[in-house]
C-alpha cells in the first residue's frame, strides 16, 4: 500500500489554515486569505458551517473547551432570528439577502440582463426569485446539517417552504430532472428537514425518488442528461438525501460501473461528488472494490495539485481560489487556498482514507 502519511496529516493541519482566515477573535471568517471581495468579507454564516465541519472531521471539535463550543453553536443558532416573508425560522445570512436585494449589485445586473434575454428563442435563464429561493433553502439546510453534526438543538422548526406548490411531489417535479444535480439537491434538503423535524415525509420522499431511478446507470433522473457530471453529481445529491432517510442506494453496483467508466472534472464539487458516490456505494457493496481504491489513490495524487503547502489549505481550482458562493462573487480568484476548496478536499481525503482502511487518526465522516 502506498504511504499515506502525508494525507493522514492534512485534516488536522487544515485547522491552522482555517484559523488564518479568522478576521478577529470571534467567529468571523474570510473566504480566502487574499483577494476577498467586499461582499465576500461580509457574508459569514456559510463559512461558519464549513469551519465547524472542518473542526468536526479533524477531531478538533472534541478538543475545544466546552464554553467555546457553546459560544460557537450559539453564534450559528442566532442566524435563525430572521422572521420575514416565506422564510420564518430559516437560518438566514442577512448580508446574503441584502446583496440579492441590491438592484445595483453585479448579481442583480446580470439577472436583469438574463430576464431580457429570456424573450429570445432557446433562452431559458433561471428567474432571480428562483435562484434566491434555492440559495436560502440550501444555506438553511447547511446550517441544520452542521448543528446536527455537533448534536446541537434547533429550538424553532423552520416553516418549510415548497415555493407555493401544494405537495412534495408537485414541488420536486417542478425541477428539471434532466438536470439532477439541481433537482436532487431539493430532494436532499427535504430529506434533511423530514428527518430533523419529524415531518413524516420519509416514505413519500423515498417513493418519489424510487420513481426517478435509472436502471442503466443507477442514478436518478428523467431523460438521460447529456453530460456524465450531471449523472454523478445528481446521484451524489440524492444519495446524501437517502443517507439522511436511512435508506440504501437502489443500484450501487450500476453506479460504481458508471463512475469507473466516467472519471470526473477535476475541480472542487465534481471531485468530491465523485468520491462521495463511490465511497457510499462501496460502503454498501464490495463490487469492484480494488478498482475503486485504485481510482481513489489517483484522486489523492490530484488533490496534491490543489494543495498550498505554505497555507496548509486547498484551493477550489488549480492555482485559483473559489470565485463564487451561490452566484455571489466572493473573491477575485487569486492563486491562494480558500475555505470552500479546503473543506471539500479534506472531506474527500477522509472518505478516501476510510475506504482504503488507512484512516489511522480516526477522522470523522460528515453528512452533507
Amino acid at each position: 500500500m502506498k504511504d499515506l502519511t502525508f494525507y493522514n496529516d492534512l485534516p488536522k493541519m487544515s485547522i491552522d489554515y482555517l484559523e488564518s482566515l479568522r478576521k478577529d477573535k470571534s467567529f468571523n471568517f474570510l473566504p480566502t486569505i487574499k483577494g476577498s471581495t467586499n461582499i465576500g468579507k461580509k457574508i459569514n454564516m456559510g463559512y461558519n458551517c464549513y469551519a465547524i465541519k472542518l473542526y468536526k472531521m479533524s477531531n478538533s471539535w472534541e478538543s475545544l473547551q466546552e464554553n467555546k463550543k457553546r459560544e460557537w453553536i450559539t453564534f450559528l443558532q442566532d442566524y435563525q432570528d430572521y422572521q420575514e416573508g416565506a422564510y420564518k425560522n430559516y437560518f438566514i445570512d442577512k448580508e446574503v439577502v441584502k446583496y440579492f436585494n441590491n438592484q445595483f449589485s453585479t448579481y442583480s445586473l446580470k439577472h436583469n440582463l438574463k430576464s431580457i434575454l429570456n424573450i429570445l428563442p432557446n433562452k431559458n435563464y433561471e428567474p432571480k426569485k428562483n435562484h434566491i429561493f434555492k440559495t436560502l433553502n440550501a444555506e438553511n439546510k447547511q446550517v441544520i446539517s452542521t448543528l446536527q453534526e455537533v448534536n446541537a438543538k434547533i429550538a424553532k422548526s423552520p416553516k418549510i417552504s415548497l415555493n407555493n406548490f401544494d405537495n412534495i411531489e408537485d414541488y420536486l417535479n417542478s425541477y428539471d430532472w434532466n438536470k439532477p444535480w439541481d433537482a436532487g439537491a431539493q430532494f436532499s434538503s427535504l430529506s434533511v428537514y423530514s428527518e430533523t423535524f419529524n415531518l413524516n415525509l420519509d416514505q413519500t420522499l423515498y417513493t418519489f425518488i424510487t420513481n426517478k431511478l435509472d436502471r442503466d446507470t443507477g442514478s436518478y433522473f428523467i431523460g438521460k442528461p447529456q453530460h456524465s457530471r450531471q449523472i454523478i453529481n445528481g446521484a451524489m445529491k440524492v444519495i446524501s438525501g437517502l443517507d439522511w432517510l436511512n435508506k440504501e442506494i437502489h443500484l450501487p453496483n450500476k453506479l460504481i460501473d458508471f463512475c469507473l467508466d466516467n472519471k470526473p472534472e477535476f475541480e472542487g464539487c465534481d471531485l468530491v461528488d465523485y468520491v462521495y458516490v463511490l465511497f457510499k456505494c462501496s460502503s454498501q457493496s464490495t463490487y469492484r472494490k480494488k478498482e475503486i481504491n485504485d481510482v481513489l489513490l489517483e484522486v489523492l495524487d490530484y488533490l496534491k495539485l490543489l494543495y498550498h503547502k505554505e497555507e496548509k489549505g486547498f484551493s477550489y481550482f488549480i492555482e485559483r481560489s473559489q470565485n463564487y458562493y451561490y452566484g455571489i462573487n466572493i473573491s477575485s480568484g487569486k492563486n491562494f487556498a480558500d475555505i470552500h476548496g479546503t473543506i471539500l478536499s479534506i472531506w474527500a481525503i477522509v472518505m478516501i482514507l476510510e475506504s482504503l482502511e488507512q484512516n489511522h487518526n480516526q477522522y470523522k465522516l460528515i453528512k452533507p
